[in-house]
């Protein structure tokens, strides 16, 4: 379902769903890009219209933010083995439909492939969904071109 809104209406629905969900997008770090004065944008929270950065490709995944790269899994005592806590406040990622595709392969990788599914993986992906950000154009080096796809089913 499509739906089209004004700047003005998008940031108020952001405000309104960051109550309840952490609202995450394609967003430029000021000067965090690889050469100076350059800016990066990387997959993080945004507040509202000015922070999404939709005319550009992210130069980063959002399995970033999914499963960073260093996360504590288990606490380990002298006699016990604890699962350390996860954020239990939901996840909305506004994502381009080539990102959605690749998180549905590491989807397959961590929860069908094979006879068991990841614990950590499955637990923290219950608690994320996706909103899908229409691309302007093709960009370099397109995904969906190399893998013969441009719908998200």
């Amino acid at each position: 379902m499509a739906v089209k809104i004004t700047p003005e209406e998008f940031s108020m629905l952001i405000r309104r769903l960051s109550t309840q969900w952490r609202v995450l997008a394609p967003s430029a770090e000021f000067r965090g890009g690889r050469f100076a004065d350059t800016d990066n944008i990387i997959y993080q929270q945004i507040r509202g219209w000015d922070d999404l950065v939709w005319q550009e490709k992210s130069h980063m995944s959002p399995n970033t933010v999914i499963s960073p790269i260093t996360e504590t899994l288990f606490y380990f005592n002298k006699d016990t083995i604890q699962i350390a806590e996860t954020d239990a406040m939901s996840v909305l990622i506004f994502a381009r439909a080539c990102d959605i595709n690749a998180m549905s392969r590491l989807d397959y990788m961590y929860l069908s492939n094979g006879n068991n599914s990841d614990y950590s993986y499955q637990r923290l992906r219950d608690h994320i969904r996706f909103v899908l950000i229409e691309c302007p154009q093709r960009f370099e080096n397109y995904f969906m071109d190399s893998q013969e796809m441009i719908h998200v089913y």
